[in-house]
């Protein structure tokens, strides 16, 4: 379901998030059919070449708590720790706060999130997506332009 024009923005959802730091989003389900992980090693070579305060996003339901806590330990395993957020935001409002705060949205799903691709659109938040780069490295300098640009 898309954000109507309408949906007050919930700025305490993103209040931490609005520091100058970059912040890459990725929303939809946290499920491994998505590869977050390549989100994460994005980050991590992000964060070496271009910018060590980075951060990144996971926005969606967390239907396999099992899988969300295997990524938070592939996170830490990289050094990302703090630096992977991961939230529910399905409420409109929430969502809306963090496409306002992020510099990228970052799509890493083999297939298309339809809808996180429209909200990307729809507020102007440059889109990077593994069909294009799909490799960390490549992800990392994608960002970096998208983010710079």
């Amino acid at each position: 379901m898309s954000i109507p024009n309408d949906t007050e923005t919930d700025w305490l959802a993103a209040s931490s998030l609005d520091d100058w730091y970059a912040n890459i989003l990725c929303v939809g389900e946290i499920a491994p059919h998505q590869n977050l992980n390549l989100a994460c090693l994005a980050l991590a070579e992000y964060r070496r070449k271009y910018d060590p305060f980075a951060r990144l996003i996971f926005a969606g339901p967390q239907t396999d708590a099992t899988y969300s806590q295997e990524l938070r330990d592939f996170a830490d395993s990289l050094d990302l720790g703090g630096h992977v957020l991961m939230t529910e935001a399905t409420d409109a409002g929430q969502r809306k706060a963090l496409y306002l705060t992020a510099d990228v949205a970052l799509q890493t799903g083999m297939q298309s999130n339809a809808e996180a691709l429209k909200e990307a659109e729809r507020f102007r938040v440059p889109l990077v997506s593994t069909a294009s780069a799909n490799t960390p490295s490549q992800l990392a300098k994608a960002i970096h332009e998208r983010v710079a640009g």
